[in-house]
């Protein structure tokens, strides 16, 4: 699911996204959205940083 709430900066919306160890979390400032997966959590997440 890709998605931005308005008003709140996409970086605080990764972070809460990654705090919840839930699945995979994309940040894409450019496309002014964050993606998180929303199917069963898989074996493997790999979390890239990002630039503040």
């Amino acid at each position: 699911m890709d998605f931005y709430i308005e008003g709140i900066q996409l970086s605080n919306i990764h972070k809460a996204a990654l705090k919840m160890h839930a699945g995979g979390v994309g940040h894409y400032p450019p496309n002014n959205c964050v993606h998180i997966d929303t199917g069963p959590a898989k074996g493997l997440v790999i979390v890239l940083p990002i630039g503040e």
